[in-house]
Parts: C-alpha cells; structure tokens; sequence
C-alpha cells in the first residue's frame, strides 16, 4: 500500500512538472505577472520570475514561453531586438486568473471586461478602439496607457475564449 501511495504522489509531481509553472495573477496597471515585471524581460528573465514554462515555441519572427497547457494559457512572447529576445506580449486566456484591480477578469462577458478596465483604470488607459466583431473570428478592443508605452487588447476568439493581452509598443 505503500509503495502505491508514493507512486502516486510520484505520478501527479511528474504531471505537475510537465505542466510548468502555475501562473495565478496580473496586473494591468504595471503590466507585472504574478507580482513579476515581465515585458522588457529576456527569456532568462521571465523564467526567473515566473518559473518553467510548460512548454517553448520558436517560429523565425518570434519565441514564445507558455505556462499552463491550453487551451487555459498564458503566453509570453518574444521579438529580436538588439539581437536578443525581449519580452514584448503577455496573452491571458485563463478565466481563473485574477487582475489586480478588477478579479476575475477573464470571466466577464468582453463589454464588461471593458467596462471595468475602464472604471478601474482611468486616468491610466484610455479606450482607443470599443469592443467590437472586426471578422468573423475575432472580435476585440484596445486601450492605450495614457503614457502612450502599453497596450492592452482584449475580447474573444472564434471558438468564444476570452483573452486579455498585455503589449509594448
């Protein structure tokens, strides 16, 4: 019985590992994930702060690190420049994250998502484009820090996940 008890324990440390690193909070008000600056970072800098992905991804144009397996994901990806790899996106998709200033963010339909990054960031982020179907398969808004450096985009994808993603200029 003993034997079984560990190779169970075993078993679900092996799982979480592969899983990565378990991504829990943000910020939209400095951009920080997990109470971890984030964008600006090097990958070396993110997986210092945020742990091991669950999994990596490198096209030619970029790197991506994600945390949580999807379709619940938090991705972080990566441009060149100065020829090395700067964190330059954070895209949100777990409806259990919770936002610094609003909660559960993730759970709102997109018009309230964009309701309550509004209250709760004004004077920081101004709505630059209203939530709206551009396509048939995306539909999203935008508002732009009021320092003009950051973006947030938000909405829903074709298949009706809500996201929320963080971005440099």
């Amino acid at each position: 019985m003993h034997r079984l008890i560990v190779l169970v324990a075993v078993a679900l440390g092996v799982a979480a590992a592969a899983a990565g690193a378990s991504v829990r909070s943000f910020d939209l008000g400095s951009g920080f994930v997990d109470g971890h600056r984030v964008l600006g970072k090097s990958v070396a800098g993110v997986t210092a702060g945020l742990g091991r992905p669950a999994y990596r991804h490198e096209t030619r144009s970029r790197y991506v690190l994600g945390y949580r397996l999807p379709p619940a994901t938090v991705e972080v990806l990566f441009r060149r420049a100065a020829g090395r790899l700067v964190a330059r996106t954070v895209v949100l998709q777990d409806p259990l994250l919770t936002e610094a200033k609003t909660g559960r963010l993730l759970q709102r339909s997109p018009r309230r998502i964009q309701a309550a990054i509004a209250a709760a960031y004004r004077g920081r982020y101004e709505l630059v484009r209203s939530y709206r179907c551009r396509t048939p398969t995306l539909c999203s808004g935008e508002f732009l820090s009021t320092d003009g450096t950051r973006h947030v985009t938000f909405g829903r994808t074709a298949g009706g996940a809500r996201f929320v993603t963080i971005w440099l200029r």
